[in-house]
């Protein structure tokens, strides 16, 4: 009878207990929360600085000298992302697997073979004094918000990781990192090298795609300096990236965290062309969206004599502003694309494996030691890097006595240099300062567009461009043949580049620059989106912010219209009449209510599935998840006509050609969508790396969605999304930024992100703009600091510790 009380009081004392511990972790957590308001006491500043936060978090600094204002930079940094800042870190050094062990050992041998960290060792010494301050001032501003936090993120914790101090090489070694992969997302050679190896030269060629003669570029046709010669791309079809299988565990589908850019809009109008009479520039650049934090971090920097006013977007670890606008000019890039890398077959020294042929003479490998602490092990990772005059040894065949080199441009270029124009871009005044600060950021492969407030536009390349052999294929070259080695890079005024063009207006979206140039131009470029921005901007005299606000948001997609007719032809013969009449409305709009959009991609991926999986079942599964990027290769496929690719070599004794794959590939469209529209089958979830702890996630709300997503990669407004086999389209990512500046109001530039600035949980920006982002809406970001102290809800002032 005693034994019904006593488990009430055990149940109660249990519940007890955990509202206890919910309220220890609680306040625990909220402890790390960077401070936004009051007077904090510091070393490290020289004079009292102000940090006045909006509504939504972005701060934006006052400082009475410049090194002060990238202390404070540094301070919020650390504060909102310290945790993305230690993961990223550790990416570009190739140290994660102190952290998650074994899993990640590969790709970090990977990193140490590249030697971002080496790079920036080497070119620390060559820093300008100006650099180095500044540098010093982020960094002592890092170190010193961690040394004043009772409390780092709760991910340190459970990673049972604790902080390194920042250092200028981390910075260094960051900024090596992000221009690597603004290339090398983009990159075809390694898979197509590796398809080539497994199903030889003869339908590797075959997808091959030359950059569509009927496509714009960005630099408009007509007027450009010189005469036009075919510019063909490389291999077209999208890379099987080997950093893609990263670890399972932490972080889904094995991708790296907070990667650079896919792809990206950007454009702009002249002052001709506006409303205002004023120059308008807007821009979104295209981002994993799927993981929390997201990648930028927005805020103003400003000193009250005036020689810093600056605006925009920064990556947490370096402190520049990559996008924004000081008031005078503004800047955007895009992902150019442009190839600046060769993978070369080295011969080596039957006699001395240590030495491989250069010309008829045999050369020394040079050789470096890594060591890598692996969580678990008892002994470290003892790795041993071999370069040749390309570059390091990515790979190895002892049965052929060869090694395999990679030559990146960014080998060739000083990060010092990079830094310097990194700086140098916040104080951009005109259009010919610009051009030469863009092309100094060492091998960053990005499209530059610029606008000022004297109504001038103007685009740049600024990717550094190889001075290659003609004819050079992508294909391994022969490392001892001179013949095959670059001869430097192409100066500033032959780069693509246009300003003030007659029709009042420039777009970039990860399109072939320029086809007038006297040399070709390889790589993997994209006609998608530039087709309807540039039907955009010609369709009207005169725009206006408003304007800018709906091409950001468009859903039509031009690249997956042009299958309509053919997706109403394999529909007759299935004699589908409800889904023929849907079809033949639709116009290309790739909105959630769309059927069309929904039976036309999932086509579309099933088709690519039946015509690829059997040819190379090892690759197969990268290569689906990486082609739908360049849909337009698989389209120049399709219909150039039949091709052994279409014949499936699992059924003996038949030959099918794409009409066999088509009628296949619809028939199981129809049966997965049933009656569904786009937004059933493709949705977002954005997750935060530490979602993989059930209790802490449900705790801490650390996974957001799923939510319906509209769009395509074709659509201005974009959704680059993974097919799966259920039949559901993940979308992985989009517009991590969207910014509208009309320089006739610098107080009303329009922004919005998608997510939150704060990577903590707790914070109140953590998840604070996605609604505005969904939405199509905009927040306000003025520039003045009159404006600014009316749009603050808080006030920080950081206080050197000699003035109280």
């Amino acid at each position: 009878m005693k034994i019904k009380p006593i488990l009430w009081r055990s149940f109660a004392i249990l519940i007890v207990l955990i509202i206890l511990l919910d309220i220890t972790v609680y306040m625990f957590l909220k402890a790390s929360l960077p401070e936004n308001e009051g007077d904090i006491c510091i070393s490290g500043v020289e004079s009292k600085v102000e940090i006045l936060f909006d509504g939504k978090g972005i701060p934006q600094i006052w400082a009475e000298n410049e090194n002060d204002a990238w202390f404070a930079v540094g301070w919020l940094h650390a504060g909102d992302r310290l945790f993305q800042m230690e993961l990223t870190r550790r990416v570009a050094n190739g140290r994660l697997s102190e952290l998650f062990g074994e899993i990640t050992l590969t790709f970090d041998r990977q990193q140490r073979m590249i030697g971002h960290a080496i790079m920036a060792e080497k070119d620390l010494q060559n820093l300008s004094q100006a650099s180095n301050e500044m540098l010093q001032s982020y960094v002592s501003g890092i170190n010193q918000w961690v040394k004043n936090t009772a409390v780092l993120p709760f991910e340190f914790y459970l990673l049972g990781n604790d902080f390194e101090p920042w250092t200028v090489k981390d910075c260094l070694s960051l900024f090596s990192f992000q221009t690597w992969y603004s290339n090398d997302l983009q990159n075809n050679d390694k898979f197509l090298i590796s398809l080539e190896e497994l199903i030889g030269k003869q339908k590797t060629d075959q997808l091959i795609i030359p950059y569509p003669g009927e496509a714009p570029t960005t630099v408009p046709q007509g007027q450009t300096y010189r005469k036009r010669i075919d510019s063909t791309n490389k291999y077209s079809a999208y890379t099987s990236d080997w950093h893609h299988f990263f670890y399972q565990y932490l972080f889904n589908e094995g991708e790296i965290p907070f990667l650079l850019t896919e792809g990206s809009n950007a454009w702009v109008i002249s002052g001709g062309k506006s409303k205002s009479g004023k120059a308008i520039l807007a821009n979104d650049p295209h981002l994993d969206l799927s993981r929390l934090p997201q990648f930028w971090y927005a805020l103003g920097v400003h000193t009250l004599d005036g020689s810093l006013n600056v605006l925009g977007i920064t990556t947490p670890g370096v402190p520049y502003i990559v996008m924004g606008h000081n008031g005078k000019s503004a800047w955007a890039f895009t992902a150019a694309a442009v190839d600046i890398t060769d993978e070369y077959t080295e011969r080596l020294n039957p006699e001395d494996s240590d030495e491989y042929l250069v010309g008829n003479h045999f050369r020394r490998l040079e050789t470096r030691e890594e060591v890598i602490e692996v969580k678990g092990w008892n002994v470290k990772d003892t790795v041993l890097i071999k370069s040749t005059r390309h570059g390091p040894v990515i790979s190895e065949n002892d049965e052929k006595n060869e090694r395999y080199t990679l030559r990146w441009a960014g080998f060739d270029f000083s990060l010092s240099q990079a830094v310097a124009s990194a700086s140098n871009l916040s104080r951009v005044s005109n259009y010919q300062e610009f051009r030469q600060i863009v092309t100094g950021f060492a091998a960053l492969d990005a499209n530059w567009i610029y606008a000022d407030s004297e109504g001038n536009i103007g685009y740049q390349l600024g990717t550094p461009i190889p001075i290659r052999p003609p004819g050079q294929s992508n294909a391994r070259l022969p490392g001892w043949d001179n013949q095959h080695e670059w001869s430097g890079y192409y100066p500033l005024d032959r780069t693509p580049h246009a300003y003030n063009p007659k029709q009042g207006w420039l777009a970039s979206c990860n399109n072939l620059p320029d086809d007038h140039l006297d040399y070709s131009l390889p790589g993997n470029f994209a006609d998608n989106r530039i087709y309807q921005i540039s039907n955009l901007l010609s369709s009207k005299e005169i725009f206006s912010p408003e304007d800018m606000k709906m091409y950001q948001q468009d859903l039509k997609s031009i690249q997956l219209l042009r299958w309509k007719n053919e997706a109403i032809s394999v529909l007759n013969e299935i004699d589908e009449g409800d889904w023929i009449e849907i079809l033949r409305q639709w116009e290309g709009s790739t909105d959630l209510d769309s059927r069309a959009t929904a039976l036309t991609e999932t086509w579309l991926a099933l088709l690519k599935q039946y015509t690829f999986e059997d040819d190379f079942k090892d690759l197969v599964n990268n290569f689906h998840s990486r082609i739908n990027y360049r849909d337009r290769n698989f389209e120049s496929l399709y219909f150039s006509g039949d091709s052994k690719w279409f014949d499936d070599l699992s059924t003996e004794n038949q030959t099918e050609n794409r009409h066999d794959m088509a009628l296949k590939a619809m028939r199981e469209a129809l049966v997965k969508v049933n009656n569904k529209r786009w937004g059933d089958i493709q949705s977002l979830t954005m997750t935060h790396p530490m979602a993989v702890v059930p209790i802490l996630s449900t705790f801490l709300s650390l996974q957001k969605g799923p939510f319906p997503r509209a769009g395509t990669t074709g659509s201005l407004n974009n959704s680059t999304a993974f097919w799966d086999e259920a039949g559901e389209f993940i979308c992985k990512g989009g517009p991590s930024w969207r910014f509208i500046i009309d320089f006739d109001d610098i107080d009303d530039v329009q922004v919005v992100l998608p997510a939150g600035q704060s990577g903590h949980p707790l914070s109140p920006h953590f998840f604070d703009f996605y609604k505005l982002w969904e939405k199509g809406d905009y927040w306000v970001l003025p520039f003045s600091k009159e404006e600014v102290e009316k749009q603050a809800v808080s006030k920080l002032k950081l206080i050197p510790i000699t003035s109280m």
